[in-house]
């Protein structure tokens, strides 16, 4: 298939054979469904968040979307999905392929890696935007938290939006 062709999405699900923990390790998926597992051992109560921000550079994008399992109250663990792709996006373009990456990364979750549903202790599952009220990207909120409520998911926007603004941008750059 022409590189051209292909879609955010199509990449995303080529590219989710593997998350790399925060040491580097690069996790399978049941490897990582073991991890998330032996974190969530502990009684409490949890949520799945993910989020995703991008960077240009010389020449190429960098995509990083995070994976976050919050123990409530104490805690959490976290695992990311790189990818580097030809520079030739827009700031709008940009966000958006954020939007869908984050979505495709949840719906990796429910679907590969908890595929008979999420853990009992999982209070729900958020998608975190790069997005704000302030700001260039305002004018992006509500199509995108209408587009992440259309899935069932529960979108988050800046300044709430950690999975994005902190993990996922701390590894974009």
């Amino acid at each position: 298939m022409d590189k051209a062709l292909i879609t955010p999405f199509e990449e995303v699900v080529k590219a989710f054979n593997y998350l790399i923990s925060p040491e580097g390790s690069r996790l399978s998926p049941p490897q990582l469904r073991g991890e998330i597992e032996r974190f969530m051992e502990r009684p409490g109560r949890y949520r799945f968040i993910v989020g995703a921000d991008s960077h240009p550079h010389q020449g190429e994008t960098v995509y990083v979307c995070a994976l976050v399992v919050h123990r409530v109250g104490n805690g959490g663990i976290f695992f990311y999905w790189k990818r580097k792709v030809p520079r030739k996006d827009s700031m709008e373009e940009r966000i958006f392929n954020e939007a869908i990456y984050s979505m495709r990364m949840a719906d990796f979750v429910r679907t590969r890696l908890f595929p008979q549903g999420l853990p009992e202790s999982v209070e729900q599952m958020e998608v975190h935007l790069d997005v704000g009220s302030a700001g260039r990207t305002r004018g992006y909120v509500s199509s995108l938290v209408g587009m992440v409520s259309s899935l069932g998911l529960k979108a988050v926007v800046k300044p709430y939006a950690f999975a994005a603004t902190k993990v996922a941008d701390r590894y974009s750059k």
